[in-house]
């Protein structure tokens, strides 16, 4: 998601989004940490990662909201956040080329959530 805005007038950092707060991001957490434990596994079972097959690769997952007080958190010294929700034309005028990619993908995660992963077919995740 593109970086929060600060909006002086009320001391806030402002996230804009086209997705909901409550919208599951999933990650692999510390990435010099876990990239190489996920790597490692897919090479050692070609048999899943052939034929166009997707794998989802994650440690944990937090909603948008929560990353949003997370990075807030983090900052030097910590700042007051917020999250809001802006319309997909809103959104697309804002940021064209992100929401290009980045906005449709999380559009789907918004609408899907857990069955974003799924095999349309019902086989699983």
């Amino acid at each position: 998601m593109p970086k929060p805005y600060h909006i002086p007038t009320v001391d806030k950092c402002v996230q804009f989004a086209n997705y909901a707060p409550d919208t599951p991001i999933d990650t692999i957490g510390d990435v010099s940490t876990n990239l190489g434990t996920f790597v490692a596994a897919f090479v050692a079972r070609p048999e899943t990662t052939t034929n166009g097959a997707i794998v989802l690769a994650a440690t944990e997952s937090y909603s948008s909201g929560k990353m949003l007080d997370i990075w807030a958190g983090a900052q030097q010294p910590p700042v007051r956040a917020q999250f809001v929700r802006v319309g997909g034309d809103g959104f697309r005028a804002l940021w064209p080329l992100w929401v290009a990619e980045m906005g449709v993908m999380m559009e789907f995660r918004d609408e899907y959530r857990e069955r974003s992963w799924t095999d349309p077919n019902g086989a699983g995740s």
